[in-house]
């Protein structure tokens, strides 16, 4: 009885939401019914869309005469046969395309027909292998290979078990890679690689001794310092990459390398990256996916000794070797963990005072 109540009661405060932006968006008015203004009412409504699905949805209302096309109006039982089914297929169709929004999705579909050029639904498996070159999964080797297939293997069931239909799935060990296998395999690198990120955020939380609202303000500073850098987003890291044309790293005095990323002072903001075509291969994909915030060694050492007076060249020193233990081993800076790290071991020398004598 309690259970009906609570159903009955969550279905009236619905249908007060529903109503509320039906009228408010003014869906029932000649032109009301735009397909953003709809988009927008869902919203309103607290509900989860994808702007495909309801595309779909609205064909349908469209054939039942609840959506008037030519005229953009949309009767309020058509609303709500849209809102009704968002919340029976959002959770479906965001479990077939393994959690992906549009327009990762979208990114994902053209990199897939890119390759498949005949339009014919599947690409091989050596394609894959190929369009794999720049992932960082070690295609070049058998055993690298090897372990990709095994992969795909295990992607083609999750892909099933999502409920995406067999016959956009394939038959098992086929040479044939199906787009539908081909994201939840993409779903599967990248949740490897986060897990990973995760487990080496934790053990550098356990290793300080910042409680959590002031590891919380470390990650806003080392945040503030990739947007300055133009490193916070994997277009800027493409732009930048773009613009130096073949920068390779640079080895400093001890032997070890730099950064590759371009320096760019802190305080002064980054320069708005122009649009940069994205590669056309699933491993320039699963990096995008996969990228992980860095901020250039000499922005991290700038703002560290800008945090202190006059620095001896010996806490200079020491502070360079500090930065290099932490820095990432492909010349791409420091990540958040290894941040923390340099602020810890800041408190652990008493840099600022030590600067300042």
């Amino acid at each position: 009885g309690e259970f009906l109540c609570l159903m009955r009661f969550q279905k009236e405060v619905n249908m007060r939401d529903y109503k509320s932006a039906y009228e408010q968006m003014g869906l029932e008015r000649d032109g009301g019914a735009s397909f953003q203004r709809i988009l927008k009412a869902l919203d309103a409504s607290h509900l989860k869309t994808t702007p495909s699905l309801v595309r779909g949805v609205l064909d349908l209302c469209s054939q039942q005469f609840m959506y008037d096309k030519e005229r953009q109006s949309l009767s309020f039982r058509g609303f709500l046969f849209i809102a009704e089914t968002m919340l029976k297929k959002y959770p479906v169709e965001l479990r077939k395309r393994a959690g992906f929004k549009d327009d990762e999705m979208e990114l994902i579909q053209t990199t897939f027909d890119s390759q498949d050029s005949m339009g014919k639904g599947w690409i091989s498996s050596s394609e894959l292998i190929w369009l794999l070159q720049d992932s960082g999964m070690g295609v070049n080797t058998p055993d690298g290979r090897a372990a990709v297939f095994e992969r795909m293997e295990k992607a083609n069931q999750s892909a099933l078990d999502a409920g995406v239909p067999a016959k956009l799935v394939g038959s098992p060990h086929s040479d044939r890679v199906y787009l539908m296998p081909l994201v939840h395999f993409i779903r599967d690198t990248i949740r490897e690689n986060h897990d990973q990120v995760m487990k080496k955020e934790e053990a550098a939380a356990a290793r300080v001794s910042f409680s959590e609202a002031e590891v919380i303000e470390f990650r806003q500073v080392f945040n503030a310092l990739a947007q300055q850098a133009g490193t916070s987003t994997f277009e800027e890291i493409l732009q930048m990459q773009t613009a130096s044309s073949g920068l390779l790293p640079k080895k400093q005095g001890n032997g070890k390398r730099r950064s590759s990323l371009p320096s760019i002072p802190v305080g002064r903001p980054a320069k708005p990256a122009a649009p940069v075509n994205m590669p056309k291969t699933v491993g320039a994909v699963i990096k995008k996916f996969k990228y992980v915030v860095h901020v250039p060694i000499e922005d991290v050492t700038n703002r560290v000794n800008g945090m202190a007076g006059k620095v001896p060249s010996k806490l200079k020193l020491a502070l360079g070797d500090m930065v290099m233990t932490v820095a990432d081993p492909e010349g791409r800076g420091i990540d958040f963990p290894g941040f923390l790290l340099v602020m810890q071991w800041m408190v652990d020398s008493n840099f600022v005072a030590n600067s300042e004598r």
